[in-house]
């Protein structure tokens, strides 16, 4: 079974240069699985499409790791395989 660890649900106000409806709303959601390893789950929709469409995105747990250390403000680069 997998551990939700945070769910961020966002709205902000956005259109495009011309007026038309831009993203407005997204969510990130990170599950931790048995094995250790993680999945990030993006959305992002607008006032026609609220749901959105879902990316997801496994992260090792090695690879989260480095996501951590980057979200604290330190330069990785890019990580390969």
């Amino acid at each position: 079974m997998d551990e939700e660890l945070i769910r961020l649900a966002l709205t902000w106000p956005v259109s495009t240069i011309d007026g038309e409806p831009s993203l407005t709303r997204g969510s990130l959601v990170i599950n931790r699985d048995l094995g250790g390893g993680f999945l990030l789950s993006v959305t992002a929709g607008d006032e026609d499409f609220p749901d959105g469409d879902e990316i997801q995105f496994p992260l090792s747990a090695e690879h989260a790791l480095l996501v951590q250390r980057a979200l604290s403000g330190e330069i990785l680069g890019e990580v390969t395989e």
